[in-house]
């Protein structure tokens, strides 16, 4: 027992002396200009020691905690703010595993100004408070929390790619908590396009996929799949169980109702697991009904784009024609097509057609098309220098 005292005697005033050390070099080197790019070398020496003394697993020490109060607190305002915060993250990470209000508590901002003095410093903080707070079940705080840090992510320019992630992480998780597919699909998207795809794990790729994916069927408003499918992520869902999947986004964006119902077809056994399949079915047809419309109205149809008949439409859309008009409606309203609808004349007239992402095989049969014009154009012309011989010099 007196060993055991003896050494932790010992270790308490070691700490003190290293405390006092710390602040003597913070002094001298601070305030010394001869020596001001050796402490800002030793405060980034001291700062990444640090990071890897928390982040190592399993620990290396005890009692982090114990660590930033007796020693990290003291010159923690000297610190890079952002590695401050990864610094307190991992402790509470470690400390606080089991507890989520420990770590909420822990991790205050209220008594650490340092780091709402730095954007992005206080960014990641909010983040990892929210998902701290999802943890313990409370979404009030949490969103609190996330419209706090969304309002500072939209008035900032130069953040990295880094502190995105980790907003767009924890937002994505929110609006999956709350089962908005929408604004899960669009932050998930964010969250994509600011992590480096090795940086997550398999699994955590495969469940990011099928989570964005499904979100993607079922989410309103959202009828443009080809950004999707240009992750490679969602792309590699092709090599797994969840093959389905991908086909089903290749079919919306196609607007291929035959593909659609093949898919439906082979896959209903599985399909019919997921609840947000089976409660937004009759959604899901007519999204993907309205998407072969689109495909129609960019001429990726027999007799597609410029006017189109509504046999052509309920040809296309696998419709009655008695149906097509309240398609064609739909469509208008939700500003997927602009044109004017003649009811008599049984046509639509399509001058604009929801911006989407394209994929080659597209891209060339708007080649193919644009070649036809130019050579159709290029007829008129001939004609007419051909007509207007004698009356123009």
């Amino acid at each position: 027992m007196r060993a055991w005292w003896y050494c932790d005697l010992v270790a308490r005033r070691l700490c003190v002396l290293i405390k006092l050390l710390v602040r003597w070099l913070v002094r001298v080197l601070g305030t010394c200009s001869c020596f001001a790019g050796s402490y800002i070398f030793c405060r980034h020496q001291l700062t990444e020691e640090l990071k890897t003394i928390v982040s190592t697993k399993p620990p290396s020490v005890s009692g982090l905690t114990g660590l930033y109060s007796s020693f990290i607190k003291e010159f923690e305002a000297k610190l890079n703010p952002v590695s401050l915060v990864y610094i307190l993250i991992d402790i509470a990470a470690t400390d606080c595993a089991e507890d989520p209000t420990k770590a909420i508590a822990f991790l205050s901002i209220a008594d650490k100004p340092v780091i709402e003095t730095d954007t992005e410093a206080h960014i990641l903080m909010l983040s990892e408070l929210a998902h701290l707070h999802l943890a313990a079940g409370d979404t009030d705080a949490a969103s609190t929390l996330l419209g706090t840090a969304r309002s500072l992510v939209e008035s900032s320019s130069e953040l990295g790619a880094a502190i995105h992630s980790a907003f767009y992480r924890v937002a994505s998780e929110y609006h999956k908590r709350l089962g908005t597919a929408a604004e899960f699909y669009r932050n998930a998207l964010q969250l994509l396009a600011y992590t480096p795809v090795d940086s997550l794990p398999p699994d955590e790729q495969l469940q990011l996929a099928f989570d964005v994916a499904i979100a993607a069927v079922v989410g309103e408003d959202i009828y443009n799949f080809g950004e999707v499918l240009s992750h490679a992520v969602v792309t590699a869902l092709a090599g797994t169980e969840h093959a389905w999947l991908h086909q089903l986004l290749v079919a919306f964006q196609a607007g291929d109702l035959g593909a659609f119902d093949s898919v439906c077809a082979s896959a209903a056994s599985v399909m019919n697991t997921q609840p947000a399949l089976v409660a937004g079915a009759d959604f899901i047809r007519q999204k993907v009904t309205l998407c072969a419309l689109m495909t129609l109205a960019t001429g990726g149809g027999q007799g597609g784009g410029g006017v189109l008949s509504f046999d052509a439409i309920a040809d296309a859309c696998r419709l009655p024609v008695e149906e097509v008009d309240f398609l064609v409606m739909r469509a208008l309203s939700l500003g997927l097509v602009s044109g004017v609808m003649d009811g008599v004349d049984r046509q639509l007239t399509v001058t604009r057609v929801q911006p989407r992402v394209v994929g080659r095989e597209a891209v060339g049969g708007m080649a193919q098309r644009l070649d036809a014009w130019c050579g159709s154009l290029d007829g008129t012309v001939k004609f007419l220098e051909g007509e207007s011989v004698g009356l123009v010099n």
